[in-house]
Order: structure tokens, then sequence, then C-alpha cells
């Protein structure tokens, strides 16, 4: 047992390497798991190369109130202060030589991240690899624009065997999230700090997290961006993939004292199966196609004010089919369905003349209005090919009476319109000759997102479901904006 500074008990376990002479000092790898912290083997450390794990002390501990750890689970909030205590506990033992490598796979690389913001001892951490982990939870769960993810938050919670109240009570971001959401946009203390390799998947659940970690590091660091993450959308973690991550995990362990940065993607669309290595982001060139009447996409400003409207009945919300989920249909899937929805407005483009490769950030631009206080707008990127498939590469949105920022709530002034703008996510992705960029409006995506009852009301404290009457106009104000990045930068990766 590891004991906390407020005097918790921790439960962990420790393995010595299989040859371990007396008086020999070795370098140790954490892992803190909400899962139940057992015997490692060389499974659970699939993107350590054996050079490492061979000789050196396997730590796993459970986390505050999971499993055989005492004290009360907390949503990550206690994870920074007991992983520090855990750095000093490991470095004051006979067996170590004071150097700590931290690891994580989801839930257990939120732990990581976390640690890695204040390493105490500063020195402890010499490297961290972060698989699919996220250092920024309230987003995890509201999103930029105060969408409630319900399907991820309540089914995880409930495979743990705890409850969401707390997590729903709070949907205004404070002090309650300050210890487990560092990486919030409202309250960034800092990024990563030790050399680390995060590993992510453009339609993992906390892809944007990551990317967020990566971006605010500091010192070496390398990031690899699969196609799937927790989708699992058929990566070989036994291949190519591994010796990627292998790769990068012995430089940064070898850096000693230098500074840089790298960064490996999958290019996802046309010419499938395409990894692209680079030293940093490819540059790109922002492209602003607007909504307009008739259900057109275009590069050009509409050449006059319109709008189209629909009725939203949160009884009878469009259902979520793909996209970046744990416990629901996941990844890219046809999305047929939802253009048969009277609910769901639908633009497109023209079938493009050459490839196109869109990396990076994808935000857009809306002018609404609603017959209520509150509703929801959601926004779905989409791939249209030749022959008619719709398929979904990012989705989100805005609560309306978060738009200005989940601090304080604003209801709608009904009929009103007002212009919000939200990032969709990140995405590397290649549209081919004949393919048509579209986009889906509407103002549901259910389990995926809770389906908001028009009436302003807290989540904990729902009401009588309204319906809403939802306008977006087709203005300067209406459109998506694409990072646009000439392939001639896209280089493959070579090992």
């Amino acid at each position: 047992m590891v004991e906390a500074r407020d005097g918790v008990t921790l439960h962990t376990v420790v393995q010595l390497p299989s040859v371990s002479p007396p008086g020999e000092k070795f370098t140790a790898v954490l892992i803190r798991t909400p899962y139940g912290a057992k015997g490692l083997s060389p499974a659970d450390l699939v993107f350590l190369p054996t050079s490492i794990t061979k000789d050196a002390v396997l730590v796993s501990q459970d986390m505050r109130g999971r499993m055989e750890s005492r004290g009360q689970w907390n949503f990550f909030r206690n994870d920074t202060t007991d992983g520090e205590d855990t750095l000093r506990w490991i470095t004051s033992q006979a067996w170590s030589d004071g150097r700590v490598i931290t690891y994580g796979r989801s839930a257990d690389g939120i732990g990581a991240y976390l640690l890695s913001r204040t390493p105490s001892p500063p020195s402890a951490v010499v490297a961290s690899v972060v698989m699919f982990g996220t250092a920024d939870l309230f987003s995890v769960c509201f999103g930029e624009g105060g969408l409630y993810r319900e399907s991820l938050v309540e089914q995880w919670h409930a495979k743990l065997g705890e409850g969401t109240a707390p997590v729903r009570e709070n949907e205004r971001f404070g002090p309650w999230w300050s210890a487990n959401s560092p990486d919030h946009g409202f309250t960034r203390r800092g990024g990563v700090t030790p050399p680390t390799v995060h590993l992510t998947g453009w339609y993992d659940i906390f892809v944007n997290g990551a990317i967020q970690a990566y971006e605010g590091s500091v010192g070496t660091q390398a990031i690899i961006i699969n196609q799937g993450g927790h989708c699992h959308l058929g990566e070989d973690y036994t291949g190519f993939e591994t010796k990627l991550v292998e790769r990068e995990v012995s430089r940064i362990l070898n850096a000693k004292g230098s500074v840089s940065k790298r960064i490996a993607f999958f290019l996802m669309g046309f010419e499938r199966n395409r990894w692209v290595c680079q030293a940093f982001w490819p540059p790109k060139k922002s492209v602003h196609y607007y909504l307009t009447v008739g259900g057109n996409l275009l590069p050009s400003l509409p050449q006059r004010r319109s709008y189209q409207s629909f009725l939203y009945d949160p009884d009878n919300p469009a259902p979520t089919l793909g996209g970046n989920n744990l416990f629901l249909a996941c990844g890219p899937r046809d999305h047929g369905l939802w253009a048969e929805r009277s609910d769901v407005l639908f633009y497109a483009g023209e079938g493009l003349t050459s490839p196109q490769a869109v990396v990076g950030e994808v935000r857009m631009s809306l002018e609404v209005a609603s017959s209520q206080a509150d509703t929801d707008f959601i926004v779905m990127l989409l791939d249209v090919s030749p022959t008619g498939t719709l398929t979904n590469i990012l989705d989100d949105g805005v609560r309306m009476r978060w738009r200005n920022g989940q601090v304080k709530s604003e209801p709608l002034t009904p009929h009103k319109p007002v212009t919000v703008s939200f990032s969709l996510g990140h995405t590397a992705y290649l549209f081919g000759p004949g393919h048509k960029i579209a986009v889906f409006v509407t103002s549901s995506n259910y389990p995926r997102f809770s389906a908001n009852p028009n009436t302003g009301d807290p989540l904990l404290y729902p009401s009588t479901p309204r319906v809403a009457n939802n306008t977006v106009y087709h203005s300067r104000f209406t459109k998506i904006s694409l990072p646009f990045v000439d392939t001639k930068y896209l280089r493959d990766c070579r090992l």
C-alpha cells in the first residue's frame, strides 16, 4: 500500500525484474488504473520495447476509491496529488534509481496525463506513453459547445458502478473541474512536461484532448494518430504501428536534453492505408464554404440572405449511427438514413475534379434562431461518394444556452437570430475525385448527445420536452472552414 498525503491508502502491486541482484537500482514503469491493479505482462505494455520492460520494476496501482484502494472515487479529481505521492514513494524505495516511466491506456492514460503536468519530484518522470487519453474531462463530457455526451458518460460510469449526478450537476465549468481538466481552455495551467508519446485516433473519444495535450507540451514529444483509437478500425498493433510507437519511445528516452517534436498520422479517405510522418503539422490554407439556398455548399458568399427551418422534436431525435463513440456504433458509417429525415438539413458541394486533403481542425459558424429559449444545433461533415454513400467524418455542435462558454447560461430570445462558432474537431481526410464535401445541420444525434428538451432546464432537473422550430440563415456568417493541405507536403512514413 502507498499512503497518500491525506492518509488514504492506495493498493499497489510491485514486480521486480526476474534478475535483480542485491543493491541494484531499477527504473520503474507506473500504471495507475480504475480497473484493477495486477501483475503486468508484456501484453499490458505492448508499446514499450522489451529492452526497457525486462530491466524495469513494474508498478500498478488502483486509483483512489477503486477496487482495493481506500477512499472515495472522485472522477480523477485526486489523481494528480495521488500520483505525486506515488512518485515520491517509488523514488524512496531501495530498488529505485529515481527514474519513472508513466504508461497508460484510456482511463489509465488520463491518470498519466494528469500526473505529467506537475510531476513531483520534478525529475522523476523521464518519459510518458499515453494511449487514447485526455487531460480535459470537462470537454469529454460536454465538448466545446455544451452538448452532454450522454452515452459515453452514463455507460462508462455504469461500467464502473458509479453514478453520474456529480457530472450532470456541474455542466457549468467551475472549481469542481479544475483538478481533472487542466487542459481546458478556461484554466490551462501549462502542458505536458516529460518527454511523451501521445497515441490517439481520428475517431477516438479523446482525440481532441490528446491533440491539445501535444500542442501544449514542451520538450521532446511525438503524437501518433491512427484511424480508430477506442473504435478499433482494424489497427495493427503488432506490425507497422507498434514499430512506429516503439521508435518514438526509444527516441524520447534517448533524447538527453534535446528538444524535438514528431507527428505521424493516418490519412483517411481516398488512397487508404497511408501513414504520413512530419516534423510539424503541414502548412494549410483555410477555405470557407458557405451554406446557401437549395442545399448548396459553395466557396463563395451567398448572393442573398435566405433561410431554412425545421421542427426538432426531442421525443424523436436523429439516431446515432457512427462517429467518435465508445459504447455505440463508431467510426465512419453511411448516414443515408439521416438524409431522409425532415429535421436534418443537407448541403453539398460540387463533385471534386482532383483529390483534396483536409488536415487539421475544422470550424463551423452558424447564424440561427429558435422558437424556444434553448435548443441544440449540430453539424456533421460528410464525404459523399459518387455512388451516393454519405460517410461521416466529424460532428459536434452547441447547446444554445451555453453558446458563449459554459460559465454562464444565457437563454435565447425566441426567433431572434444569433451567430455561434464552434469546433467540429480534428481530422486528416483525403476526398477523392468525383466525391462531394457536404454537411448536415440538425438538432440531435442521440444518444451520442443527450436530446435537448428545449426548455433551458439544468441536466439534473429536466422538465417536459417542447418542440422547437429551428432556423438556419444562409448568410456570410453560416460557413464551414476547412484546412486544405497540398498533398505534396504529406510525406509517407519510413521506418
